[in-house]
């Protein structure tokens, strides 16, 4: 879908595509890594529990503007 909206633009956009699950997966290992060394597996589920609760915000958020837009 989003390759059709720029052709021209393939492979910057799957370099920024590639760059950004990279830097997610990064993070990721860091904060679980952290969370593990301070609070072991329970402090593994609370970071886990906190990033998709904060996913879940900037979708909710999203959503009510487009809302507000239409």
């Amino acid at each position: 879908v989003i390759y059709r909206l720029h052709p021209d633009a393939r492979n910057r956009l799957t370099a920024g595509y590639m760059t950004s699950y990279f830097i997610g997966g990064a993070a990721g290992s860091l904060i679980s890594a952290s969370a593990w060394q301070h609070a072991g597996w329970a402090g593994v589920c609370l970071a886990g529990v906190t990033v998709a609760l904060l996913n879940l915000l900037v979708w909710w958020r999203g959503f009510h503007r487009q809302e507000a837009v239409n």
